[in-house]
């Protein structure tokens, strides 16, 4: 079985809902699947890729970035060359989502309706262990 993140928190309100996150490679692994499978993103094949993989531009600049001191080669974040604090918006025009990488954790806020909730959860459970 595929190592999975470990949920620190849920919660929610009526304007949004709010996950915590452990702070781990496995969410940069996996977040092109998941902001695709919310069609926060779209990808135009071949024009962003790395190892053969294609990303929309917002999440390729997020986790590639070009080294200019070797000949502006792509190289690949690490989850620790995440600032804390450092944050990201995609956005349709169903949901709305933050992340927001901390010191220790990641945090996730979204704004959508209860049907796209479950979309979200139903998206995070393929790497993240939501039963705790």
């Amino acid at each position: 079985m595929d190592k999975k993140l470990k949920l620190l928190k849920i919660s929610n309100s009526d304007k949004y809902n709010e996950v915590e996150l452990e702070k781990s490679s496995i969410f940069l692994e996996n977040l092109q699947d998941f902001i695709l499978s919310l069609n926060l993103g779209k990808i135009q094949k071949d024009l962003y890729e790395y190892n053969g993989k294609n990303y929309d531009v917002k999440t390729f600049y997020l986790l590639f970035y070009e080294d200019c001191k070797e000949e502006y080669e792509i190289k690949k974040r690490d989850i620790k060359d995440f600032d804390d604090g450092e944050t990201i918006r995609y956005k349709n025009n169903k949901i709305e989502l933050l992340i927001i990488f901390l010191l220790n954790k990641i945090k996730l806020i979204f704004f959508c309706n209860k049907e796209l909730r479950k979309e979200v959860f139903n998206s995070l459970s393929k790497f993240v262990n939501l039963e705790q």
